[in-house]
């Protein structure tokens, strides 16, 4: 692209406004701030990203295009391992540099992202209870978030192509009138077994190939929880109250950083494939 064209490579990509957007609020201005900035606005870019891809995979999961959906989850499992590393650069700064501007993030978290509730909706992990404190603070949030919950998930997507091969996950007549909890775990038992029909068949190859880039993804995510708290907790330990980062929780209130991330990390996008490993058959020597 040149001028010549009508368009050059900064008019396209916005590169003016792009650069704009960094703004410390920090008086007088630290440093490290805008490292800070530039790395959480590239989380949300990337974010952004994930959830596109997303929803080019349910697509082809609704068309039966599982080699597409395969590809495409590939994707979203690279720009994961890019987002673990990105992390990592947080780690350069130092914890007296990093609470020289702490207090101007108030009561601001990563965990707060709409987009990342939004990927954590869209992959199956499914917690009304987020949506409660956005319809108090952030109606057109909450709107936003209340569509992606009540919209099918790339799990069901899945689900629906194990049953197009003949494989039994969806609950009887008589399931479907127990109890929530009871409920939920017929199905996951169901849809364990079905996984473990699935590896215990030497067909379907790319369903399984599928199964397994939807675990990566499952995996990249939890990695990214899991390095996230580790650099909070490298930045400013366990400290609670002013200075040290808070979360909004599930309820509204606020919770103290590390300890609320250290209990996101039994989360899973998936515990149907986490649960189905050890019910793999093991291979005869003949195999």
């Amino acid at each position: 692209m040149t001028q010549a064209d009508g368009l050059s490579y900064k008019d396209y990509l916005k590169v003016d406004r792009l650069l704009s957007l960094q703004k410390p609020r920090s008086k007088p201005a630290q440093h490290d701030e805008t490292l800070f900035i530039i790395i959480h606005q590239t989380f949300e870019l990337w974010f952004k990203e994930i959830l596109n891809e997303l929803e080019a995979v349910h697509r082809s999961l609704m068309k039966l295009n599982v080699r597409e959906a395969i590809r495409l989850m590939n994707r979203v499992v690279t720009i994961e391992k890019l987002l673990i590393d990105q992390i990592h650069v947080l780690e350069t700064m130092r914890p007296e540099d990093f609470l020289k501007f702490r207090d101007v993030l108030s009561t601001s978290s990563a965990f707060q992202s709409l987009q990342f509730r939004e990927i954590e909706f869209f992959s199956g992990l499914k917690d009304p209870r987020f949506l409660l404190p956005l319809n108090r603070v952030a109606p057109s949030d909450y709107n936003r978030l209340k569509k992606r919950f009540e919209k099918p998930s790339i799990w069901d997507a899945f689900t629906f192509i194990l049953m197009k091969h003949g494989f039994r996950v969806q609950l009887s007549p008589g399931e479907q009138d127990m109890g929530e909890r009871e409920r939920r775990k017929r199905k996951l038992e169901k849809e364990t077994k079905a996984i473990v029909d699935l590896f215990s068949s030497e067909q379907h190859p790319d369903i399984r190939d599928l199964s397994e880039a939807l675990l990566a993804h499952d995996q990249n995510f939890w990695l990214w929880r899991y390095h996230h708290m580790a650099v909070v907790e490298r930045m400013i330990g366990m400290k609670i109250g002013s200075g040290s980062p808070h979360v909004t929780d599930v309820t509204g209130g606020l919770s103290s950083g590390v300890p609320y991330l250290k209990t996101t990390l039994s989360k899973r996008f998936y515990p149907a494939l986490w649960k189905a490993r050890t019910g793999f058959p093991i291979p005869s020597e003949e195999e």
